[in-house]
């Protein structure tokens, strides 16, 4: 079973595997349009107990990784445990270019044959974890917040189906706001329990601000939720 295009929540995952067959092998890939699939992560059954987020693994033979800080340095994935930065991906993989497309910080990159993927990961002991979208962070506080890492703390609780998290602003500074569906049978969480669960996974400037019960997610073509409309849906 192969998993990729966005995050499987390890919850999920958890919830899934006593419906698999034991002989089922489960991968999870990762890889933009323009470098096709680049990493790959082989999940281990026994590994979920201790994983908060499945890792999109190592870089595929032929492929060259690195991560880009904040200040603009580059850095190879065996000297990048610990940090956090853009994923740039490298190789005979990596796109020639677009059709028609003024150019743009990606295509930057592209004569010398590498793709700033606009993904920000972290490197592991597992290998390399999305982190989530360079464009879907947020400033919090003074801090940046990852949209992402929250979401994957949220789909921990065991009433949430779905979750996806915005920034509106409030009081002249930003606020987060998690919009959740429940499993089946599942009792809606009040926002102090939900942030009652989430202090033991996040600092505090990432626990959200408000909570949104709905039905569903609004989702875009490609079939990820739509950030901008449910923030639309949901605003006060």
């Amino acid at each position: 079973m192969i998993f990729a295009g966005e995050p499987y929540p390890v919850a999920a995952l958890r919830r899934l595997l006593p419906h698999l067959p034991a002989q089922c092998r489960i991968s999870n890939w990762y890889g933009p349009t323009e470098t096709n699939v680049c990493t790959a992560y082989p999940i281990a059954r026994a590994s979920l107990e201790r994983l908060e987020h499945v890792p999109i693994g190592y870089p595929l033979a032929g492929v060259d990784a690195q991560l880009l800080d904040e200040q603009g340095r580059r850095y190879p994935l065996n000297q990048a445990l610990g940090m956090r930065g853009e994923l740039l991906i490298g190789g005979p993989c990596v796109t020639p270019g677009y059709s028609n497309v003024a150019v743009s910080r990606q295509s930057d990159w592209h004569p010398r044959q590498f793709h700033a993927t606009g993904d920000w990961v972290e490197m592991t002991a597992d290998g390399l974890v999305f982190r989530g979208r360079l464009d879907e962070m947020v400033k919090i506080n003074g801090y940046r917040v990852e949209l992402g890492e929250i979401e994957s703390a949220v789909h921990h609780h065991p009433a949430v189906n779905q979750a996806a998290l915005y920034a509106e602003l409030g009081d002249l500074k930003q606020k987060l706001v998690a919009v959740i569906s429940l499993g089946p049978g599942a009792s809606p969480p009040t926002l102090l329990e939900l942030k009652q669960f989430l202090h033991a996974r996040l600092p505090a400037y990432m626990i959200p601000h408000r909570l949104i019960i709905a039905d569903s997610l609004p989702v875009n073509a490609n079939g990820k939720v739509d950030r901008r409309r449910l923030a639309e849906v949901h605003a006060q």
